[in-house]
């Protein structure tokens, strides 16, 4: 009989971000491998409260009062909290997991907790970064009030992972002497693969959502137009959405940038490779992040990256190939990299490292100690 694993993230595709992603990867790769999987989410817009996407895999969605696929506020995670009690013990009942995968500590993490202590299942739990005090500074206003309710959680897991180095050092910082795992985020690599020769030359991509973390605003008012400035012929695509969007096309206006900045919104998983590719260089100017999806597939696709200088980044990225510079130095960076010879490349090495199946194989040997 296959063993059951119960995966827990208030964000699922379509919603969410690169946590939503991450489990989404995760729980697929299970499925493949054998095992039974069952996700406990949120219901939102059209989705289904429940999917039997194959033998292996069911999706459980229950309501929350999240208002966009892309941003949850406090109040939609909490009523994802309150109706995903309420579901439990029904799917207790005609499932009985083996062992619970819970992304972000907060506010996911009392469900394993709870599930822990009356069914008596283990649980792994995925700190992402927001969840994690001391990591984001802009939700750390909330965590002097959740921090005792984050060492309960994070003291009755089974396993603690972190998606990088820095994530893990933060997290040991807050809860001193505990076992942590590093387990990268993964990248397909059966869609995010590079085509160089759908490379266009002085075109520069965003993508990601568009929030006041990640630096967006910076970005705009200083690196873009100092860009064009000395190149008039440069593009930039910004792909996502978020609650900047209408603040960054307003400074796009005043600047009078409409014939070199372009905003095409949120895209499917093929459309976003394919942007990918047609780019000639990738921007992230976020000054915090945990592991960035969209470095990874950018990576994957063979593009040469420009990021803020922080430790997660230099991770995923590489000095010689890639730009990691301070913000500061971003226009400059972009300047030479548009002036040079420098071409984005293969990306072998770096998928055979990042790939979605060593991140599930991971996973399975982290769960194989943990089920008996």
């Amino acid at each position: 009989m296959p063993k059951t694993v119960m995966i827990i993230n208030y964000e699922y595709p379509p919603i969410g971000g690169g946590a939503a992603t991450q489990a989404k990867y995760l729980t697929e790769g299970l499925a493949r491998k054998g095992y039974h999987v069952v996700v406990l989410t949120s219901l939102f817009g059209d989705t289904k409260a429940y999917e039997s996407i194959s033998d292996n895999l069911e999706i459980y969605r229950v309501r929350s009062y999240r208002r966009s696929l892309g941003e949850c506020s406090i109040w939609g995670m909490i009523s994802f909290v309150l109706f995903a009690f309420l579901k439990i013990p029904e799917l207790m009942k005609t499932h009985t997991p083996d062992v619970c995968i819970t992304f972000f500590g907060i506010p996911c993490g009392p469900l394993s907790y709870f599930i822990n202590k009356i069914y008596k299942v283990p649980y792994i739990l995925c700190l992402r970064g927001g969840d994690v005090p001391g990591a984001v500074d802009i939700v750390d206003k909330y965590h002097k009030y959740l921090n005792p309710l984050s060492r309960i959680i994070w003291n009755n897991a089974s396993i603690i992972t972190t998606n990088s180095h820095k994530l893990k050092r933060i997290a040991s910082e807050f809860l001193g002497d505990i076992k942590i795992d590093v387990v990268y985020n993964g990248v397909d690599d059966n869609v995010f693969f590079p085509q160089p020769d759908l490379r266009e030359p002085k075109s520069i991509l965003y993508a990601g959502r568009l929030d006041i973390e990640k630096n967006l605003e910076f970005m705009f008012l200083e690196v873009i137009p100092a860009v064009i400035k000395e190149d008039s012929d440069t593009i930039f695509t910004i792909v996502g959405d978020g609650p900047q969007r209408s603040r960054l096309e307003e400074i796009v206006e005043i600047k009078g940038l409409e014939s070199n900045v372009n905003f095409i919104g949120w895209v499917g998983r093929d459309s976003i490779a394919s942007e990918y590719n047609r780019h000639s260089l990738f921007i992230l100017p976020s000054l915090s992040e945990g592991m960035s999806n969209v470095l990874l597939e950018a990576k994957a696709c063979g593009l040469t990256c420009c990021a803020v200088d922080i430790p997660e980044n230099y991770e995923l990225l590489e000095e010689g190939r890639d730009l990691i510079v301070a913000p500061d130095k971003m226009t400059d960076a972009i300047l030479g990299y548009l002036q040079s010879e420098l071409k984005s490349g293969v990306a072998h090495e770096f998928t055979k490292t990042f790939a979605v199946r060593n991140m599930v194989q991971k996973y399975e040997q982290i769960f194989k100690t943990i089920i008996k």
